[in-house]
């Protein structure tokens, strides 16, 4: 796309190697490589990239065009502090992703483990343990600007809800004529059933509240069965496993109250055991959780450094 083309990385191994088609390789005079290109993919240099770009289905960009790019270049030796700088930075975020993906693979092993059926174990169909109750399917015409907020699947984010672009409402009177018993309430676990991101999970706050489910989205609630080993189950993937043998729908798949009446859940008759296994991995979940955001954190805070190191409003040397 126009927003992303001209993509940039800086070559410093010493190896032999080939460039293939749709690569421009750039050889600096006297400049360092790595400085290059951090700044070459730098939003400014960014927008004139965009803008010399070509086409519309398949956009290119072309040598001759890119050495009309006007950048902006501090000496030799601030050059190397920056690179150095940013080059830090990425190891951390490299680190630190390569650790929340060790966490994650040692978590979906312990899932594994400690969710698969043992001697003396239940299996009951999902519906005998938990309530669950699909959206009202509301239409575009009842959306307005204020009233009840509406959630769908692209609130569900990281095992919350982020309602911050969230614009849909109905109003009041529709509500509380034909929507209240739809209204969702604090700890209801959210599940989305319909969409690429089927599947996903999250649970309500009371800050989020007051809140209406829509079409694409389940809520559940624990019956007899512990509230937090309902939430590791349909957060597992041995629930997701059996939702794929019912989706349906294609290019758009979804799922509903139907499909989750098939679906088997095994537990443990003790509660205080389900407790004690739901406890472990919402810890592991936890600790994914705190990476994450440690992570996001780092990424914006190299945001902020490209912004200063390579505009030149921070100087290193």
């Amino acid at each position: 796309t126009k927003e992303e083309i001209g993509k940039c990385v800086a070559f410093t191994f010493k190896c032999e190697t080939y460039a293939g088609g749709d690569i421009v390789i750039l050889t600096p005079k006297n400049q360092n490589s790595l400085f290059l290109g951090f700044l070459l993919n730098q939003n400014s240099i960014q927008k004139q990239k965009s803008q010399i770009s070509q086409g519309d289905a398949v956009v290119h960009i072309y040598a001759n065009s890119l050495s009309k790019i006007k950048i902006p270049i501090p000496p030799l030796p601030e050059q190397q502090a920056i690179a150095l700088a940013l080059s830090n930075t990425d190891t951390l975020i490299t680190n630190l992703q390569n650790l929340i993906a060790k966490k994650r693979l040692i978590k979906q092993g312990a899932m594994q483990e400690l969710l698969t059926p043992k001697k003396g174990w239940e299996v009951k169909k999902l519906g005998e343990v938990a309530w669950y109750q699909e959206g009202p399917g509301l239409r575009n015409w009842q959306f307005t600007t204020k009233g009840m907020k509406v959630i769908n699947v692209t609130n569900l984010e990281n095992g919350i809800l982020n309602l911050s672009y969230t614009e849909r409402h109905i109003s009041n009177e529709e509500f509380n004529r034909m929507y209240k018993h739809f209204e969702i309430e604090e700890n209801d676990i959210v599940v989305a059933s319909s969409g690429n991101s089927y599947g996903k999970v999250a649970v309500v706050r009371k800050i989020d509240l007051p809140l209406l489910m829509n079409t694409s989205v389940i809520r559940f609630k624990a019956i007899k069965i512990d509230y937090l080993y309902l939430l590791i189950f349909l957060k597992s993937k041995i629930f997701k496993d059996q939702i794929d043998l019912f989706v349906t729908g294609g290019a758009q798949p979804n799922f509903g109250p139907y499909h989750l009446d098939l679906i088997s859940i095994s537990f443990p008759k003790d509660k205080e055991e389900q407790t004690q296994i739901a406890t472990i991995l919402t810890d592991m979940d936890n600790e994914i959780t705190t990476l994450e955001q440690k992570l996001h954190k780092y990424k914006s805070i190299k945001q902020g450094m490209m912004q200063d190191l390579l505009t030149g409003k921070v100087r290193l040397v």
